[in-house]
């Protein structure tokens, strides 16, 4: 069965010379039975692009059993007022849980529809209630306070295993959204497990 090492990942990937979609994104998936990700900023519209990576990641998996998994960790922007109810004694879930329901558009939008935003809602919520996506959203702390200036989570890194358990890792500038993967300049270093010191 083929794997990640059967590919030739170079060391660095750059939009200015290739598609990361077609070059990394969507062949790492196909080939990838668990996926781990830390990110600035996502959007559900994201996993739309890969979907027949995202299909082969939840159904290619060691165990024979479809349960591949994707977890993820996202940043999230909140105001001074936000920061100030979580500070003044309000649940910090249930502010990030108002801010949520703002801010992703798989909390406005009714499945089913014809737009990538239904579509990419519609698709998220499968994974989440299959059990192929987990989610975690990360809050900068500044002496165990949530911090008020305006800083957010905002590492981009991500860890693609596959069914040998060889991994492929990146880190580098690219969010998990549609422009971070098709249309913005972004770089990103790869590291793979295979290789003698991860190169």
């Amino acid at each position: 069965m083929a794997g990640l090492a059967d590919h030739p990942w170079k060391r660095r990937f750059s939009s200015s010379r290739e598609s990361l979609l077609e070059g990394f994104y969507r062949p790492a998936l196909m080939d990838g039975v668990r996926y781990w990700r830390s990110t600035g900023y996502f959007t559900s519209r994201a996993l739309l692009q890969v979907l027949d990576g995202v299909e082969q990641l939840v159904a290619a998996t060691p165990d024979g059993r479809g349960h591949g998994q994707m977890r993820l960790i996202t940043g999230v922007f909140l105001s001074r007022q936000d920061v100030a109810a979580i500070a003044g004694g309000a649940a910090a879930e249930q502010v990030l849980s108002n801010h949520m329901a703002q801010a992703f558009p798989f909390r406005r939008v009714q499945p089913g529809g014809e737009s990538d935003e239904a579509l990419g809602a519609e698709l998220l919520a499968w994974l989440v209630d299959q059990g192929h996506l987990e989610i975690r959203v990360a809050l900068p702390l500044h002496n165990g306070q949530v911090a008020n200036d305006g800083a957010i989570f905002h590492a981009k890194e991500g860890i693609i295993e596959d069914r040998h358990g060889q991994r492929l890792a990146f880190a580098g500038s690219v969010n998990e959204t549609p422009t971070g993967w098709s249309s913005n300049y972004e770089s990103f270093t790869t590291f793979c497990s295979w290789r003698p010191g991860g190169e």
